[in-house]
């Protein structure tokens, strides 16, 4: 974060964002925040052939952010936001450990843009090669690579490209009960912004680069037309800004949802969480010693109608509230939008 343009002397008054700030906010919330937040749509139907099986889809969306910033102002714009992606998985004749595998990749292109604010308009992209291996005992184990790319459209100094291990083992309990047990480390190489040095002066030479620490555990219980999840999650991030460790902080969260399937066309889904993040050593005011912490919740829900076997549209509606100890970093938001979603 921009912290020169907070004024470095000694103060008692609260410091004010700076454009940057809010911008890079909306980033961490948009890129944590999205895996917390079921995709309560129907998964694309797999295709295959012969050993090889295949998906892909694509969303349209448009809709209205009354909070684009994610402070008190609650400037407002609306948005569009386009989506698509899809996986390959391949059954080689070959076993490891001798259990037998599967190899696959996943890829995904998002881009979100507003109407009357481009520096919030960027562009992410993923590409996760996998290997999938049936240990035994209903026991399902995932491991996996992840290069992202995500590139703001006139903020340089927040794009970032990243590369990061995932460790997945999943185990059905009983016929529609599974839980899962997830680890994930990333680490962010940011592209133009330079690392905070102790004295709060960027560095003339290092990039500013993060390691991310994830884990999570949760379960998902489904029967008939019902689907019910629940998760908890740690964040760990580790970045190598040095001024106040501007950028290292703990994060807790539980996340769960609850869809019903009506009819054969009909999703309703209710969603919701918390999260308490906790920083380590930035200040929550210049000259105090209390560190910042922020506790955010949301909630929302999704009506999907289907229109055929291979498109649907959706309604989404997610208000979310940010209480900060600092409270330059309190606000609440609506978000409604509208999604038409395709499978091909």
């Amino acid at each position: 974060m921009i912290l020169a343009t907070m004024g470095l002397h000694a103060s008692s008054a609260i410091a004010e964002l700076s454009d940057a700030d809010k911008i890079q906010k909306r980033g961490e919330l948009d890129s944590y925040f999205s895996s917390a937040l079921p995709r309560t749509e129907p998964l694309a139907p797999v295709k295959s052939a012969q050993k090889l099986r295949y998906t892909a889809s694509g969303a349209t969306r448009y809709g209205y952010d009354d909070n684009v910033d994610l402070d008190q102002a609650s400037d407002g714009d609306s948005y569009y936001q386009e989506r698509v992606g899809g996986t390959v998985e391949y059954d080689p004749n070959a076993q490891l450990f001798g259990r037998p595998t599967t190899i696959g990749v996943l890829a995904d292109y998002d881009y979100l843009g507003y109407f009357d604010r481009d520096d919030m308009n960027r562009q992410s992209g993923i590409v996760a090669p996998f290997l999938r291996l049936k240990p035994g005992g209903r026991m399902v184990l995932d491991a996996g690579y992840e290069f992202r790319v995500r590139d703001y459209e006139s903020q340089d100094d927040l794009s970032y490209l990243s590369h990061a291990a995932k460790l997945r083992l999943s185990h059905q309990l009983m016929t529609g009960l599974r839980h899962k047990a997830e680890f994930r480390y990333e680490r962010a190489y940011y592209s133009d912004r330079k690392q905070l040095q102790p004295g709060g002066i960027y560095s003339p030479d290092e990039d500013r680069q993060d390691g991310r620490y994830t884990t999570a555990y949760g379960f998902r219980y489904h029967s008939g037309g019902l689907t019910l999840r629940l998760e908890g999650s740690w964040l760990w991030n580790d970045s190598n800004d040095q001024y106040f460790d501007y950028n290292d902080y703990n994060d807790f969260g539980l996340d769960g949802s609850v869809s019903i399937r009506t009819a054969d066309r009909w999703i309703l889904t209710g969603f919701g969480g918390w999260h308490q993040r906790s920083y380590d050593d930035r200040i929550r005011v210049l000259v105090s010693t209390e560190t910042q912490e922020d506790d955010w919740y949301y909630a929302g829900g999704r009506i999907f109608f289907a229109l055929n076997t291979w498109s649907g549209v959706d309604i989404t509606a997610t208000y979310s509230k940010n209480d900060s100890n600092d409270p330059a970093h309190d606000y609440d938001a609506l978000n409604i939008s509208s999604g038409y979603h395709l499978y091909f």
